[in-house]
């Protein structure tokens, strides 16, 4: 039986499985922090979106790409408000 600690971890991690589909993550825009992303425009370092996908190379907007519905998710009932930065 999952410690009652583990409650609020075992219900996002339900939550994101929700959210998983067919399209490959690469497909997605994704949401990294202002930090990461301007570690990788200046050092080119990969960086890692709150989603846990990982971007290998240059992040350069996803235009035409839909958002991914893990990060859109997290952003907006996971993060604290004013944690956009």
């Amino acid at each position: 039986m999952p410690d009652v600690m583990d409650a609020p971890t075992l219900l996002l991690k339900e939550r994101l499985k929700t959210l998983e589909g067919d399209t490959p993550p690469d497909d997605f825009k994704h949401y990294f922090t202002k930090d990461d992303l301007d570690r990788n425009l200046l050092e080119g370092v990969a960086i890692q979106a709150i989603c846990g996908f990982i971007k290998e190379g240059l992040a350069t907007p996803d235009i035409d790409n839909p958002v991914c519905p893990k990060c859109k998710w997290l952003y907006d009932n996971v993060l604290p408000p004013g944690d956009d930065e």
